[in-house]
C-alpha cells in the first residue's frame, strides 16, 4: 500500500458518497481507504455500507463508533490503522480531483518532501463553486497564499493565518506521524 486515506465521517450523509467516490476515482491505485463513522445520527453509516457493498473489491476498511469521539480521536484511530507509506485525510464533506494522490506521490517521491499541503476550492452545500459568494474569504486566503509565496516561510505565514485550512489537503509521509504523533 502506497497511500492510506483516512475518511472520518460525522453526520455527512449528504456528502459522504461524493467523498468516497472521489477516493475510488484516484489514478493512484496503490491505496487503502479507512472510513470511520464517528457515531453519526443521520444515514451516513447506511451510505458507507451501501458503498462498501457496491465495491466489494475496493481496499476498504469501515469502522463505526458506538459513541461520538470527536474528529481528532477519529482521525488518530484511522492513522493508527493505516498501512501506507503516505497518509492523507479526506473529510467526509470534501472531494478530491482524481489525479490528486498520484501527483502528490510523484512530487513527494521526487522531491523527498515529508509534508505537502495542497490548494483548496470553496464549495457550497450542493458541491458547486462558492468563491463568488465569499469574496472576503477568498481575498483573505489568496493574501495568505501570496504571503507564503513571497516569503517562502510556512511558519511565518501560519502566524499570519491558517493557510493550510483543512486536513483534507494534507499529504504526509508515515514518518511525520510516527515522529509527531496524532492530532490534538
Amino acid at each position: 500500500v502506497k497511500v492510506s486515506v483516512i475518511l472520518p465521517v460525522y453526520n455527512h450523509a449528504r456528502w459522504v458518497q461524493q467523498a468516497l467516490d472521489s477516493v475510488l476515482a484516484q489514478t493512484c491505485s496503490a491505496l487503502e481507504l479507512i472510513v470511520i463513522d464517528d457515531a453519526s445520527h443521520d444515514t451516513s453509516w447506511e451510505v458507507i455500507q451501501a458503498f462498501a457493498h457496491a465495491h466489494p473489491a475496493a481496499p476498504l476498511h469501515c469502522v463505526r463508533h458506538a459513541q461520538n469521539q470527536g474528529a481528532p480521536a477519529t482521525i488518530n484511530e484511522g492513522l493508527a490503522l493505516a498501512q501506507g507509506d503516505y497518509l492523507a485525510i479526506l473529510n467526509s464533506d470534501d472531494v478530491w480531483d482524481a489525479r490528486r494522490l498520484q501527483r502528490l506521490v510523484t512530487l513527494a517521491d521526487t522531491t523527498h518532501l515529508d509534508f505537502i499541503s495542497t490548494d483548496v476550492a470553496l464549495l457550497d452545500g450542493d458541491s458547486q463553486p462558492k468563491e463568488a459568494a465569499e469574496p472576503h474569504w477568498v481575498a483573505w486566503f489568496e493574501a495568505l497564499k501570496q504571503d507564503y509565496v513571497s516569503r517562502n516561510d510556512s511558519w511565518a505565514t501560519l502566524l499570519r493565518g491558517n493557510f493550510l485550512i483543512t486536513p483534507s489537503n494534507f499529504f504526509f509521509h508515515r514518518r511525520v506521524y510516527e515522529q509527531l504523533g496524532g492530532f490534538a
